[in-house]
């Protein structure tokens, strides 16, 4: 059987392919024999799937930097970065789960906008990740107290 596109897959190719009948075209992988006292096989092209991350957990807000970082690990791995770059953002919408879509709504981008990946991450990337008010920050600290035994 020949390798042809033998490129490690993810999850939802896998599932396409499943559905497609491709699903026999990771079967017998062909061995290649290496020399040496054990005769040990390894396959000629090693063959994995990248398991999806979860969704993204709209309750915390906060987490928003280390799923998109699991996320931009994900895309590397399955060769999605090498994907135009509206599936990139089809995927991104997708695995973060339905409240995405409203949210990606909200940002009112334009058609253009809305198929560059890294301009839809920058708006994600507004959203989720608060900004600290500079007057409220130092009106704070300029009306601490000092407290008895405390250093300065």
């Amino acid at each position: 059987m020949p390798l042809g596109d033998r490129t490690p897959r993810c999850c939802w190719e896998l599932e396409r392919e499943r559905v497609s009948g491709r699903g026999d075209l990771y079967q017998d992988l062909p061995i290649l024999q290496h020399g040496g006292s054990g005769g040990i096989e390894l396959p000629l092209k090693q063959e994995y799937t990248v398991p999806c991350p979860e969704n993204f957990p709209f309750s915390s807000p906060s987490e928003w930097p280390k799923w998109k970082k699991r996320f931009e690990r994900f895309r590397e791995a399955s060769g999605l970065v090498s994907k135009d770059e509206a599936d990139q953002v089809n995927t991104l919408l997708y695995l973060m789960g339905e409240k995405a879509e409203d949210i990606f709504t909200s940002f009112k981008l334009d058609a253009t906008t809305q198929k560059k990946y890294k301009d839809v991450v920058v708006k994600f990337d507004d959203h989720f990740v608060l900004k600290k008010n500079t007057l409220y920050e130092r009106a704070k600290f300029n009306s601490r107290f000092q407290n008895q035994g405390e250093s300065i």
